[in-house]
């Protein structure tokens, strides 16, 4: 998340437990299932083990609606690299 935000502020503040952690500390999950994939399909976890979406993201102002339509464009990204590379047999994670 930190080349993302790299324009921000080096720390970010947690919108569930208000603790500041660096950027690069928190850990995304895609809904690889969702169709079609929305803002809630896409979650965070902070170090602290707090869940919290996409959208909520947003909405407290941990990112701006910029970053997070750019975090929301590589998510899609990620779903159909997903699906593409499932479909034709190969691992997801390696293309191969």
């Amino acid at each position: 998340m930190s080349e993302l935000v790299h324009e921000g502020p080096m720390t970010l503040i947690c919108p569930v437990g208000g603790e500041e952690w660096p950027t690069d500390s928190y850990k995304s999950v895609i809904d690889l299932h969702a169709d079609p994939l929305q803002y809630r399909n896409v979650h965070f976890r902070c170090p602290a083990s707090h869940s919290f979406t996409l959208r909520k993201a947003v909405s407290s102002g941990m990112l701006t609606k910029e970053q997070g339509e750019k975090v929301f464009e590589l998510a899609k990204k990620e779903v159909v690299r997903f699906r593409d590379t499932f479909a034709a047999g190969k691992d997801w994670k390696t293309d191969e």
